[in-house]
């Protein structure tokens, strides 16, 4: 029989921080003290959740690749027709963040807050803040997927949890419905298996959303451990060696990587 799921609209975006500008404390302060907060006024997302990896992450063979956001949207339309951003100077006011405001808007600093839209702003920073080189190679610096949420282990989780996030593109050979079909039906029921494996959720590209958005890889999947502690046990279970090995028939590799804990920005 087949599954029905409700329509959550997500997308992921992720990236590695500009080569040269912080080193990956002061990115991830700057992240979320200021560029965070700035993408967090956009009125055309519904939630934004940063992921900050973990410094003791990059001490696991699976090290991560990519800081990652994740943000939700209440319909695909506003996505597919953007509505007019509002301008800077509207959304960011100095009775409401003056910290904020004070940073971007009194310093003008990155162009008059009455002309420059909120959607300039936040794409002015994010080059500053990530790397947005355009020279080749491209294809290990940006992750980017609009997708609908297929809930495999359902569970609580809590700003405390361990979580890693996989973005996932298929094998040349792949249709997309043969690549969604055995993500959904044979490699979720094995990764099910993960021992202390608390939430579990995959995000399925869309497929319409190729025409419109630049998509970089095919879906992500979410999974929420209660500590790093839990999150090494099941990366040396046999469990998850069997997902590995299902993965080799349908998976690029090396996927992109984020392990971390949600800080939540919007929602």
């Amino acid at each position: 029989m087949a599954q029905s799921f409700p329509v959550v609209i997500k997308s992921i975006s992720g990236a590695i921080p500009h080569p040269s500008n912080r080193n990956l404390e002061d990115f991830h302060s700057y992240w979320a003290q200021w560029h965070g907060r700035l993408v967090a006024k956009a009125p055309w997302s519904r939630r934004y959740v940063q992921h900050h990896n973990l410094p003791e992450a990059f001490e696991l063979k699976l090290k991560p690749t990519h800081e990652v956001a994740i943000s939700s949207y209440d319909d695909l339309d506003v996505l597919r027709n953007p509505p007019p951003s509002p301008l800077l100077g509207d959304v960011i006011r100095a009775d409401h963040d003056k910290d904020l405001y004070d940073w971007f808007v009194a310093t003008y600093r990155y162009g008059p807050a009455s002309s420059i839209t909120l959607r300039e702003a936040m794409a002015a920073d994010d080059r500053q803040l990530f790397d947005r080189e355009p020279g080749w190679p491209l294809h290990a610096k940006r992750t980017a997927v609009l997708a609908t949420e297929r809930v495999i282990v359902d569970g609580p989780t809590t700003p405390e949890m361990v979580k890693i996030v996989f973005t996932l593109a298929r094998l040349p050979g792949l249709s997309f419905a043969e690549f969604s079909r055995h993500w959904l039906e044979v490699h979720g029921p094995l990764a099910a298996e993960l021992p202390a494996l608390r939430r579990y959720v995959q995000n399925h590209a869309i497929p319409e959303a190729y025409a419109f958005r630049d998509m970089t890889h095919d879906g992500f999947a979410e999974m929420w451990f209660d500590d790093f502690a839990s999150l090494q046990r099941a990366l040396k279970s046999s469990a998850w060696q069997a997902v590995r090995e299902d993965g080799t028939t349908l998976l690029v590799r090396p996927a992109p990587i984020n392990i971390s804990r949600e800080l939540v920005m919007k929602g």
